[in-house]
């Protein structure tokens, strides 16, 4: 197969892992995929339309947005693909259509922007709560 061939694939083909390129976009949960470059690149895409997305665009502005993120996808070198794992088969993958891409982009566009919890440092520590007299009797009395 050569080049051109490999990443001409059309939405039902069937890819082995070994095919997947860092542009692809995979479909899943964890850190398997979350660290992917093509899915790297997709949340930064995602996160930086977010705002617009959900705040200020009519419509067909958002679908303007949603396409625009799947056609950057798709023009990228060699061109991104939005994947599926094939129920029931490890290491297999299904190339998705146009429909499925753009039911995940909208779908993360709507989502919460996720925050990033503060670093143990800058955490303030908890006070701890001492029993004042009354509570120190009540728990006395729990415990035996």
């Amino acid at each position: 197969m050569n080049q051109l061939q490999q990443f001409n694939h059309t939405p039902g083909d069937t890819i082995n892992d070994s095919e997947v390129t860092d542009t692809d976009v995979l479909s899943g949960r964890g850190n398997g995929v979350a660290y992917r470059e093509g899915n790297i690149f997709y949340s930064r895409l995602i996160k930086e339309n977010q705002d617009e997305y959900q705040n200020h665009a009519n419509t067909k502005r958002k679908k303007q947005i949603a396409t625009g993120i799947i056609d950057i996808i798709k023009s990228q070198e060699p061109p991104g693909r939005f994947l599926k794992s094939k129920k029931h088969e490890a290491f297999v993958w299904v190339v998705q259509n146009d429909h499925f891409a753009m039911k995940k982009v909208t779908q993360a566009l709507r989502e919460k922007p996720k925050t990033k919890a503060a670093p143990a440092a800058e955490k303030k520590p908890t006070e701890e709560k001492v029993p004042e007299e009354g509570e120190r009797d009540s728990i006395r009395k729990r415990s035996m």
